[in-house]
């Protein structure tokens, strides 16, 4: 670029004018702009000598051999530059190439453009007028002079049709001459009107330049015009924004964020080991114990898990997560106003005969803050502040509900029902205990039993050979073996049994008999803990209707001591439904016994929570699970498989729906947004669902396979190898590598061809190879880093192991595509000959 000098020019790389520049001087105005006083300027006058003759190297004519990497711009003249030009532009016309030919030219196309920037740089800025097909009959060169002043003067066109030389200006042409004037606010000039009346080699016309704004600490110098090269740099065959360049992100999300509904609360309390590091290994308790905690969350969070819809309702609610062993209760089902208290247990499996003892007192430890160990109590003050409703340990119970397996559940239910209607508060079973304790022999009789016979004989004495006895230290004074003794001691238990089993205990007189048989049946009651049960069971459900309906074990009890044969009556059908209402709060969990000791010894086929992440990824849980409750092979796997695909797809979707519309909206901020942007990204969004599909179905087959072969033959104690794990971790990121590396180009290359069928999109067969090569190696890159981190972290924390394998996935396919992806798309293109010339250029 020409330097400007003060009051005149640098002289040019030949070291001043030569034989054909003349030297002239300028009047103080031309034209009514200002010219500089005295400056002067090498004007190129005439041209006297020719360049010595050179074979033309123009383009032969339309039909004939041309050989564009034969073609050295370096070596042609203006002229023949643009000639070259507009055989290579006419033979590529505005479809992207797609054949060598094709790549030659547009080989070519860019050396020519590179070339013609190139000789702009040196003065030639006509080059950079778009449209020209020869040099220009007209062109004016502007020549610095000195401060702010610029001379124009008319161009040697003849001279710029030859070989480039540098020019201390600038030629261009009228055009861009009066575009300068217009960009820098200059009043326009007719320069052919000027020229017509003056002689260019004895007046020259000037232009002043305006004068910058203020600023001291800034040197200024008038800016000549330059040269537009937008319209030459910009590759016409470039695809644009939307097109193909929006089918090379495609989201890719590692199955780990697929996993089973389980997988959500059970995969923490599979991933911990049987055998905690507090269990003594030489105490058959502690070991016992410890199998009984691990059993004991695992069902409990299966339970949890199997219902999908606390994945996003925040209305159920595990307990143990408020507070740690939560008491009694282990959930609270709000849509169901239930509290759950989920238990297991193993005693009689051995013998095939379920012993239900440790089920019944988990019953009575929940339905009754009286019962041995019960922590009622506590739940209802735990419970109280946040859910008002169970604030009392009577609204907590009568919301209460056991959960047990499902194998269990008809064995608990029929136990529960015996214990209610059959329990030690019916009249004959507390007759028969006052008989037992009344005919006991008096070194066991207890003060009750006394009390009862002191009562007894003093309202009704019995006369015996002649003798009234009115206490029992009357008749204790008789020897057993005599008759009398006897006779004394049947008469009192058959009178006795007969008030307790018949007789009217409720209005009974202080001090009587009656009196004291309702105070042992009270206490009777008391130690048995059941009348808080049947509170429970009736509250807000009383047993009958209208007057005669029963609310509470108060009423309950007044019938039974009534001793009236129709309350009697009332009394039976009342025990029997609310046995069945007991009963009825027996409920199977969500998940079974056998599934959860199936679990337990995949768990303890492992030495370490990494080996169990590596081998157990959540589809093989939920296939033992579902093995385990008694599903064929084949379908728990085709169901497994199924379930990972339908959320995958449901996932993918919905990742690539969020991906594409931030695309959207950017480019909607940019400006450029089309409709055919949002058809490709709806097509995107709905070619991922099946691939998604796809892909999840593939992995989890293969990811089951790979563990049951890793697993194979183990028995009882034994666990897998390091050798067996390690093959089973590299067969699943091998198939997650190639699932990946085949996903994302399906995606891409689905787009590209969605563009060409329907949109104006142009691609050629470089174009498919190129894009897909760059997608499948940053696919399976994106799906190696996912596979990797899910065997590292799994889904041990399930939502924040989730977003980092999503993270890492998807981070992934970025970061090899921003390291790798140029390079692989260009040394495609360039293998397949896109960049023309393959056996090299002329320059």
């Amino acid at each position: 670029m020409p330097r400007f000098l003060a009051g005149g020019l640098r002289p040019a790389a030949s070291g001043g004018t030569d034989g054909n520049d003349v030297v002239h001087r300028f009047p103080d105005e031309v034209g009514g702009m200002t010219a500089a006083e005295g400056a002067t300027v090498a004007v190129p006058g005439p041209t006297m000598n020719r360049p010595v003759a050179r074979p033309s190297r123009m383009p032969p004519a339309a039909g004939a051999a041309y050989d564009p990497c034969a073609v050295s711009t370096r070596a042609l003249t203006n002229a023949e530059l643009l000639a070259h030009w507009h055989r290579v532009v006419a033979f590529l016309g505005s479809r992207r190439p797609d054949s060598q030919a094709g790549y030659d030219h547009a080989n070519l196309r860019r050396r020519l453009a590179a070339e013609r920037r190139r000789r702009g740089d040196m003065g030639h800025c006509w080059l950079a007028e778009e449209g020209i097909t020869a040099v220009p009959e007209q062109l004016y060169e502007i020549l610095p002079v000195g401060g702010l002043t610029l001379a124009v003067v008319p161009a040697d066109t003849s001279r710029e049709e030859g070989l480039p030389f540098r020019h201390d200006g600038q030629v261009l042409t009228p055009a861009q001459f009066e575009r300068f004037l217009a960009q820098n606010n200059v009043p326009q000039v007719d320069l052919q009107a000027f020229y017509a009346a003056h002689d260019p080699l004895q007046q020259a016309l000037t232009v002043r330049m305006p004068p910058p704004p203020p600023s001291p600490a800034l040197s200024y110098e008038p800016m000549l015009p330059g040269a537009p090269y937008d319209w030459m740099t910009e590759d016409p065959f470039a695809p644009r924004p939307g097109t193909r360049a929006a089918a090379g992100v495609v989201s890719l999300v590692p199955t780990d964020l697929y996993a089973n509904p389980t997988d959500l609360y059970a995969r923490s309390a599979f991933l911990r080991p049987v055998m905690t590091p507090g269990a003594d290994p030489t105490s058959a308790a502690s070991m016992r114990g410890a199998g009984v905690n691990w059993r004991g969350t695992m069902l409990e969070q299966l339970h949890l898990g199997s219902d999908l819809r606390t994945i996003v309702d925040p209305s159920v609610i595990d307990l143990n997560r408020l507070q740690a062993n939560a008491p009694t209760f282990d959930v609270l089902d709000l849509r169901s106003g239930q509290l759950e208290s989920i238990t297991h247990s193993m005693q009689g499996l051995e013998t095939g005969n379920l012993s239900p003892e440790h089920y019944l007192d988990k019953f009575m430890r929940m339905m009754s803050p009286g019962a041995e160990g019960s922590t009622l109590n506590q739940a209802a003050a735990l419970l109280g502040p946040e859910y008002p409703q169970f604030a009392t340990p009577l609204e907590a119970s009568a919301g209460a509900a056991l959960l047990v397996p499902e194998e269990h559940v008809a064995v608990v239910r029929a136990a529960v029902e015996t214990l209610v209607s059959t329990g030690n508060l019916s009249r004959a079973a507390f007759a028969s205990e006052i008989e037992r304790r009344v005919s006991a022999a008096p070194s066991r009789m207890d003060a009750g039993a006394r009390a009862l016979i002191d009562a007894s004989l003093a309202a009704e004495p019995i006369t015996h050979g002649g003798t009234t006895y009115t206490s029992w230290d009357q008749v204790r004074t008789l020897r057993s073996q005599t008759r009398a003794y006897r006779d004394i001691r049947a008469q009192l238990t058959a009178r006795l049994r007969a008030r307790a089993l018949g007789g009217n205990l409720r209005a009974a007189a202080a001090g009587s008999a009656d009196a004291l048989l309702r105070s042992a049946w009270r206490e009777r009651a008391a130690a048995a803990p059941l009348a808080p049960m049947f509170d429970a069971l009736m509250h807000n459900a009383p047993v009958g209707e209208g007057e005669a309906a029963i609310r509470n074990w108060q009423q309950l009890e007044a019938l039974l001591l009534s001793g009236d044969a129709d309350a009697a009556a009332r009394a039976q059908v009342a025990f029997g439904e609310i046995a069945q209402r007991a009963s009825a709060r027996v409920l199977p969990a969500r998940a079974t016994l056998a599934s959860v000791l199936a679990l337990q010894r995949l768990n303890m086929q492992a030495v370490s929570r990494l080996q169990r992440n590596t081998l157990f990824p959540p589809e093989v849980v939920e296939y033992h699970r579902l093995v385990a409750n008694g599903v064929a092979h084949d379908e728990a796997l085709n169901t497994v498989a199924r379930g990972n695909a339908v959320r995958a797809a449901r996932i993918s979707g919905a990742l690539s729906a969020l991906t594409e519309s931030g695309r959207l909206i950017y480019h909607g901020l940019e400006g450029d947004l089309d409709a055919g942007m949002v058809a490709t990204g709806a097509f995107n969004v709905a070619t991922s669902v099946p691939v998604g599909y796809g892909g999840a179905w593939l992995e989890t087959r293969a990811g089951i396979g790979l563990s049951n072969w890793a697993t194979r033959g183990l028995g009882p104690g034994q666990t897998a190898g390091m050798a067996s794990t390690g093959t089973a971790l590299g067969g699943r990121l091998f198939v997650s590598t190639g699932i990946g590396a085949v996903a994302a180009p399906v995606i891409s290359l689905g787009s590209m061809a969605f563009q060409e069928t329907f949109l104006d999109a142009d691609y050629t067969r470089i174009d498919y190879y190129a894009t897909g090569a760059r997608t499948a190696v940053a696919g399976g890159g994106g799906a190696l880093a996912a596979g990797a981190a899910g065997a590292a972290i799994g889904s041990g924390a399930p939502v924040l192991g989730t977003a980092i394998g999503f993270l890492v996935g998807f981070g992934g396919y970025l970061l090899v595509d921003a390291i790798w992806g140029d390079d692989i798309e260009q040394a495609v293109r360039e293998h397949m000959g896109e960049s023309g010339c393959t056996e090299g250029a002329a320059d």
